[in-house]
């Protein structure tokens, strides 16, 4: 899934802006969409308005996937009136089960720049809630996670805090099957580093995860190595290092793993791995995603620089 145009489905359902969804009476089959664009934003709509007229729906109950875009402008004004507007509506969507919170282009806002919030009244807001991505991390927090249903959590930022990393490693989500975090760059507020993410390579709280992605870091290597060690790695089907800067090292530590035996998918696009390296991994008995091979920028100081795929 990339960030340079709008998602079109969510959840497997197709997604329907709210203004054409005035006819559909199985809210349940589709994903529904609200936002305030740019144009809109600038004739004074509000991201208030769009929620009135969410709420005007009869058959609002049935609604189990909904889409937010961007609330005007999210690079001024943060997603706090979004979460008060969904806790405020929240006993009218007793069914909701997938949540996409900020699918914003980057045309409309750079993902660095997307101004979150305190996320954390969501949980208890949304019981019945199994998938929930957030993009952007500037003022993001999580909370105490605790949620007996989710089963899917996205993260995707330019750079995820050590502050909100630790807040997913610590959480209980006793039915997690898909993590996904986009951890980025330092000069994005992307501080991880891998001793922040130990208590998640333990496996311990998390005995449903099979599907795992650290994308987007600067410091894929280091968390290649540190996984090929981890007990997690053993129970995982599917991992997800891509966008960032893997090189060798990183891919010859899960080479030479005795933990993957279980993979069926190892996806590594956009990379900055070596053909030699390469050729090894296509041999592994899982599928492998190696597209994007990249090579390293020459700024002339004699060091040779990587960079992750989605940053400002």
């Amino acid at each position: 899934m990339g960030i340079d145009e709008h998602i079109s489905t969510f959840a497997g359902r197709t997604i329907v802006p709210l203004g054409r969804a005035a006819l559909l009476n199985q809210l349940e089959a589709v994903a529904l969409r609200i936002d305030v664009d740019f144009e809109s934003a600038e004739q004074g709509t509000t991201i208030s308005e769009r929620f009135e007229q969410l709420a005007r729906r009869e058959n609002l109950a049935r609604l189990e996937a909904l889409v937010i875009g961007s609330w005007g402008e999210p690079w001024e004004t943060d997603a706090g009136p979004v979460v008060q507007e969904l806790v405020a509506l929240s006993r009218r969507l007793p069914r909701l089960k997938a949540l996409f919170l900020g699918d914003i282009t980057a045309e409309e806002c750079e993902i660095s720049a997307i101004r979150q919030t305190d996320c954390s009244p969501l949980w208890a807001a949304f019981p019945q809630l199994e998938e929930l991505w957030i993009r952007g991390a500037e003022g993001l927090s999580l909370g105490e996670i605790q949620h007996d249903s989710l089963r899917k959590l996205v993260l995707e930022a330019g750079g995820l805090s050590s502050a909100v990393v630790g807040e997913v490693v610590s959480a209980r989500l006793p039915r997690l099957e898909h993590l996904e975090l986009w951890l980025g760059t330092e000069e994005c507020g992307g501080d991880t580093c891998l001793a922040d993410l130990a208590p998640l390579l333990t496996g311990e709280g998390f005995e449903s995860l099979s599907s795992l992605g650290l994308r987007n870091s600067s410091i894929t290597d280091q968390i290649a190595s540190g996984l090929a060690a981890a007990p997690l790695l053993a129970r995982l089907k599917v991992l997800d290092l891509s966008l960032g800067t893997l090189g060798d090292e990183g891919a010859l530590a899960l080479l030479n793993s005795s933990r993957l035996s279980g993979l069926r998918k190892l996806d590594l696009h956009c990379h900055f791995m070596t053909d030699n390296v390469v050729v090894q991994l296509r041999k592994l008995p899982c599928e492998v995603i190696l597209t994007g091979q990249q090579q390293p920028d020459d700024w002339g100081d004699g060091e040779f620089h990587r960079y992750v795929s989605v940053s400002e």
